[in-house]
């Protein structure tokens, strides 16, 4: 069995002019990609702090000092409502 090899030259399509070609025309493929990576993280930023805020939550209603919810003294339920200020 023999193999051969035709080159594009010799079939003599005619190639499509380039999308991107000189100098710094990757920047026309990286800034739309990189843009699509800023809201991707953005939303994983987002979902892992509606986690962490809901297990806060959670966590001060739990938690007893002095015989009451952690949740109830003023250290405590204030930097959840900011918490909760941030993410809305």
């Amino acid at each position: 069995m023999k193999i051969t090899a035709v080159t594009t030259t010799a079939v003599g399509l005619p190639l499509p002019p380039p999308r991107y070609s000189g100098e710094g025309a990757g920047t026309n493929i990286f800034t739309p990609s990189m843009e699509w990576e800023r809201v991707c993280i953005g939303a994983k930023h987002c979902g892992t702090m509606q986690r962490l805020m809901a297990k806060s939550i959670d966590y001060a209603k739990e938690r007893t000092a002095v015989g009451q919810p952690i949740g109830t003294y003023e250290a405590v339920s204030p930097k959840i409502a900011d918490l909760k200020i941030r993410l809305d």
